[in-house]
């Protein structure tokens, strides 16, 4: 992002320090938990009212959150091996 846009880029490259606690909170892996329990919870909330609608939107976005996951983990982990 910062490469592509030069202008906004300096600002986030001088002010990095200004985002770290954010970063600290909001880790990659507490982000991804965070994604996976919306979809959860709303199975939850469709099986206590025995809402089949719900339950079926809500399989159906758990599916969209892996569809995005799996391969956001193995570019990561395919960009730390390379690192190495």
């Amino acid at each position: 992002m910062t490469v592509a846009d030069p202008i906004e880029g300096r600002y986030f490259r001088a002010n990095s320090e200004t985002y770290h606690g954010f970063n600290q909170v909001f880790t990659g892996t507490t982000t991804t938990a965070e994604i996976f329990a919306v979809p959860i919870a709303f199975y939850l909330v469709g099986l206590v009212r025995k809402d089949s609608y719900a339950e079926h939107t809500a399989l159906l976005s758990a599916q969209a959150v892996a569809d995005v996951e799996i391969p956001n983990v193995i570019s990561a982990e395919t960009a730390t091996l390379a690192r190495q």
